[in-house]
């Protein structure tokens, strides 16, 4: 449990089992934890070695809305490139160099810094 919140497996279970990635991406913002990301959604999948459709799609929505409501319109070729992933190794890839640049992108970034860490994010 994180600072008496809801338990990251409730959380993930109320997500997966009702398709429902507001819960996800509000518990995500409301710990401002990028790791998070990937813990919710990738990490249980991971652990079964398999995801279904279904799951796959909710992890790469909980995902894309959190780099949307984290970097705004800045992030949308983030967001498309997460929701255009086609299996869980490939959104896991997708998931880390998006956090990589959350990470970066915190304090006084500036949008044209911003650009360029999307930019070299995507190359």
């Amino acid at each position: 449990m994180l600072d008496g919140k809801r338990p990251l497996s409730e959380v993930y279970k109320l997500g997966a089992v009702f398709g429902d990635c507001d819960v996800i991406v509000e518990q995500l913002l409301r710990e401002d934890l990028i790791e998070l990301v990937a813990i919710q959604t990738v990490s249980p999948m991971k652990s079964a070695r398999v995801a279904t459709t279904a799951q796959l799609s909710a992890a790469k929505a909980a995902a894309a809305k959190y780099i949307f409501y984290s970097l705004g319109s800045d992030g949308d070729r983030l967001s498309l490139k997460i929701e255009r992933s086609k299996s869980l190794d490939e959104l896991t890839a997708n998931i880390s160099v998006a956090s990589a640049v959350l990470r970066d992108a915190k304090g006084d970034t500036t949008a044209a810094q911003l650009e360029a860490l999307i930019e070299e994010s995507l190359s």
